[in-house]
């Protein structure tokens, strides 16, 4: 959980879509990043798991449900008033004082990328950045986005057909699998639409949630404001739609008439919605761990499987369980995109290919617990685990830098990130049952604030980025600022805010301050 708030407060100085983009960049904060995401939220839910099948085997299925209830759905609900309201803030005044830093820096310094003269419609700028040689098809680092999609959306007519003219395709895909035409008949841009259909855009394209163009077009009023506030754009409902009609019958005089979905392809459409529209940020993953209960509970009521599996233990072993955990692992990997870790997925709908990477560590982590209970130890192999996981990083990072799509490199992509998970997991057990073999006061304390952290952390670390933003200083300066002034806040109030308080109980259950007498007695 606190490796969370170095990689969130890392994020802004990455080459990595996030919130905050500084200027200020260093590509260790990028591998840094990458490395411990690989493991990070693997190992949590692996923990997860452990601690599931633990809590089952002694409290039994209702003592199971009442305890994570309180733990994890309640925190969730809680936080869904509170935290996610203020994480959306958080990123909404970002946004607003980065627009203002690039107007600023537009007017003094006169030169815009590809992306911001797109939307802005800046043709001087525009032709200025084609001279020079930038890929006019790249997509853009904050959003994923082309240089024509950002003219769309704008509704920058001219520079749509400007980019077409110097050879921009028009059904190159976003990071979303959406293309051009997709915004252009959502946001019912009628003459743009023409210009992409004439220039040859893929009318069947599908994005990453299966939806072509035309089922923009039926996108109800709600969710069409929703995703224009969250943009900042000014159509309103009634001129989006009356596009959305003049590009129907655009569409029937050119042969191509738009068929009402069917009720089967409307439910996908709404199922799939909900997977992509941002609820939960980063406390997804109580909202998994939710999913994932209710899985284990049915399990464990119907079939009753964690009473043999001490049988089994030889199966779970360390290394042996490498030899179908690796391949399962590589499974669930492959459906992710060709970087390095798992996705994440924020939606009400968890992405079901997200949702199974992770169910392969929580319920091997109650495997674990049934066979091996608390007696589970790694032993010497836990160094060397570790070791050839950093050793492998490196590899993985070259075949993902090298921007191949070849199926053979994929495949060994795959393979690599999932051998380094699993021997990084069983690395950090053997490394912790040897430095921290004994219980320690300040580890404890730690340990029970690091849920308070992680869940309090987002908006905090997006909003002292943006402070920070301006400063005449390097990247590793602002991070430390950032990271170290976020914790020490949310430690402190921790302590003092939290810990004794209903809060506190509600997050690790109810804790008793010690007189002096009591710690004297422990130290």
């Amino acid at each position: 959980m606190v490796l969370g708030i170095v990689l969130h407060g890392a994020l802004a100085y990455t080459q990595l879509p996030w919130i905050v983009q500084d200027s200020q960049k260093w590509v260790g904060f990028d591998h840094t990043f990458e490395f411990i995401h690989t493991f990070r939220m693997p190992v949590f839910f692996l923990l997860s798991g452990f601690f599931t099948a633990m809590l089952w085997r002694r409290r039994g299925t209702l003592g199971l449900v009442w305890h994570r209830s309180k733990r994890i759905l309640l925190p969730l609900l809680v936080s869904a008033a509170t935290i996610i309201p203020a994480t959306m803030w958080s990123i909404q005044y970002a946004n607003r004082v980065q627009s203002s830093v690039e107007v600023e820096q537009a007017e003094e310094t006169e030169v815009l990328d590809i992306w911001r003269a797109a939307a802005e419609g800046s043709q001087t700028q525009l032709r200025a950045r084609i001279d020079e040689g930038v890929d006019i098809n790249a997509t853009d680092p904050n959003f994923r986005t082309t240089p024509l999609g950002y003219a769309v959306l704008y509704g920058q007519t001219d520079i749509v057909e400007e980019l077409l003219s110097a050879g921009a395709e028009p059904s190159t895909q976003y990071g979303d699998g959406g293309t051009a035409l997709h915004t252009a008949m959502f946001l019912g841009r009628t003459e743009i639409t023409s210009i992409l259909l004439d220039a040859g855009a893929d009318f069947e394209v599908k994005n990453i949630r299966g939806e072509t163009p035309t089922n923009s077009l039926t996108v109800n009023e709600q969710i069409t404001m929703m995703i224009t506030g969250f943009l900042q754009l000014e159509d309103t409902f009634e001129s989006i739609q009356s596009g959305r009609d003049e590009i129907r019958t655009l569409l029937e005089e050119r042969g191509k008439p738009v068929v009402a979905p069917t009720p089967s392809e409307r439910l996908r459409n709404l199922v799939n919605l909900l997977i992509a529209i941002p609820v939960f940020y980063h406390l997804w993953f109580l909202w998994h761990l939710c999913w994932f209960v209710v899985a284990f509970v049915v399990l464990a009521v119907i079939t009753k499987p964690l009473s043999k599996l001490r049988r089994l233990a030889f199966l779970t072993a360390f290394p042996c369980c490498l030899l179908y955990l690796v391949p399962l692992t590589m499974w669930t990997q492959s459906f992710m995109d060709l970087r390095m870790g798992p996705d994440t997925a924020i939606g009400l709908i968890p992405a079901p290919h997200v949702l199974a990477h992770y169910a392969v560590f929580y319920f091997f982590g109650s495997v674990l617990y049934s066979t091996f209970g608390s007696s589970l130890r790694v032993g010497w192999w836990g160094i060397p685990s570790l070791i050839i996981a950093v050793v492998l990083y490196p590899v993985a990072l070259s075949i993902d830098e090298s921007g191949t799509n070849e199926q053979g490199f994929f495949n060994l992509f795959t393979l690599i990130q999932s051998a380094m998970v699993w021997l990084t997991i069983y690395g950090l057990i053997g490394f912790f049952e040897i430095a921290a073999n004994a219980e320690k006061r300040w580890i404890r304390f730690l340990s029970d604030s690091s849920y308070w952290l992680y869940l309090a952390h987002l908006p905090l670390i997006v909003v002292v980025q943006v402070w920070v933003l301006n400063w005449d200083a390097p990247s590793w300066m602002k991070f430390a600022v950032v990271t170290s002034s976020v914790f020490v806040v949310l430690i402190v109030s921790y302590r003092y805010l939290v810990r004794y308080t209903p809060i506190g109980t509600m997050l690790n259950g109810k804790r008793l301050r010690r007189t002096i007498e009591q710690r004297e007695s422990l130290e």
